[in-house]
């Protein structure tokens, strides 16, 4: 581990800029391919849905289609990769949001969402340390609110008091 973190601190901050890029950039595209996969089966308007929200240097289109290939085969070891992406940003980064709610768009480019893939997306907000009123925010705008919640309507938790119910609305 010593030679590791020796190597890493001999990088230039351009190098580690790279290697961080490239690691979102892997992250991402496995997470949205076992998004595609969740509910069993990978399908032609989750991959397009995939092309359209995810833009990449067109000459990394087969190293792309690659790990998208390989990732969407099974769901497994979703959690690494979002642990990873959380690792890249702040808690609570605009980025993290994003990256959910490009997720939701894959999940309902079939025009149905199952309860493996509401699943799946529970659990990869809760890896990238998002709370559940960001969840249910993301999802409501995605899917409607369910049993009208007036909290997940307005973005806030249950119980919060009066003062931040009027901000908030």
């Amino acid at each position: 581990a010593g030679y590791a973190i020796d190597r890493a601190r001999q990088k230039s901050p351009e190098a580690l800029a790279a290697e961080r890029e490239l690691a979102f950039t892997i992250a991402t595209v496995a997470l949205a391919a076992k998004m595609a996969k969740a509910d069993g089966a990978v399908c032609a308007r989750e991959k397009a849905a995939f092309a359209r929200i995810f833009r990449f240097d067109p000459a990394e289109r087969a190293n792309v289609e690659r790990v998208f290939a390989l990732a969407s085969r099974s769901t497994v070891g979703f959690e690494s990769y979002a642990r990873q992406v959380a690792g890249l940003f702040d808690k609570g980064a605009p980025a993290l949001e994003e990256l959910l709610d490009c997720l939701f768009h894959i999940a309902t480019a079939d025009h149905k969402v199952t309860e493996d893939e509401l699943s799946y997306l529970s659990d990869v907000a809760r890896h990238l340390g998002l709370d559940d009123t960001v969840y249910r925010s993301i999802r409501a705008g995605h899917l409607g609110h369910a049993d009208d919640d007036p909290h997940a309507i307005l973005g806030v938790p249950p119980g919060v008091d009066a003062e931040t119910i009027k901000r908030a609305w």
